[in-house]
């Protein structure tokens, strides 16, 4: 499964990510999760980013299938968090 992240899509610069989901359910903790920081404000760090802009954000997710033979990934639950 392809999924597309759109941050603040009407901003004069949103935030386009792609990420591939491939772990099948039950192939272990970890592989079945996918976790994308919108913001990391560690100056020091090479994964520095702000992708929030100050007042309302949007995030869209859109959700493609890829076309694998064995395709037994299944989206349970999704979830947007404070960190």
């Amino acid at each position: 499964m392809a999924l597309t992240i759109v941050v603040n899509s009407s901003a004069p610069n949103p935030v386009s990510i792609s990420k591939g989901v491939d772990a099948l359910e039950a192939e272990g903790g970890e592989s079945n999760i996918l976790s994308i920081a919108l913001r990391n404000l560690d100056f020091a760090s090479v994964e520095y980013h702000d992708y929030l802009q100050l007042g309302l954000n949007s995030v869209t997710i859109t959700m493609e299938p890829q076309a694998w033979t064995n395709c037994g990934y299944q989206i349970r639950a999704l979830s947007i968090v404070k960190s």
